[in-house]
């Protein structure tokens, strides 16, 4: 199974976790044939996974998040009822990572998937792009 090292999360819910971080680091390789810089970016395993699924739509690395995901979810001293997914902000890709983690890990823990259950009301800047830790949390509210 995947490693990971699960953090705590806090916000407005009663108790949430993270399985890790995305990425370590990075390490600058020169810059490309158009000037921009250019990195190396160092993550995590469930980073590589996420990476995977989301910018190479491989499918073995949703088997491998949903594995470890699951297997953390029943360790964890709660029994979630429901899995609500927090909507796409590039609506346009063929492959809804977020959306398809939700599906497939509802289906392992038999509990339902609720897509329609928040919808974003204006599009915003992706939170990776956003840097000021209050700004990012203005956002998420």
């Amino acid at each position: 199974m995947t490693k990971y090292n699960p953090r705590k999360i806090y916000g407005s819910w009663s108790d949430g976790y993270v399985l890790d971080l995305h990425s370590t680091g990075s390490t600058y390789i020169g810059d490309n044939e158009f000037g921009h810089p250019e990195f190396e970016t160092h993550r995590t395993e469930i980073g590589e996974l996420l990476f995977r699924l989301k910018y190479r739509s491989d499918e073995t690395a949703l088997i491998e998040l949903v594995e470890t995901a699951s297997s953390f979810i029943r360790k964890w001293a709660v029994k979630p009822s429901i899995i609500v997914p927090v909507p796409p902000t590039r609506a346009y890709r063929k492959l809804q990572p977020v959306a398809r983690l939700a599906e497939e890990l509802g289906a392992r823990l038999m509990i339902p998937s609720a897509h329609d259950a928040i919808r974003k009301q204006k599009q915003f800047a992706e939170l990776k792009n956003v840097y000021d830790g209050e700004e990012r949390r203005k956002l998420l509210e």
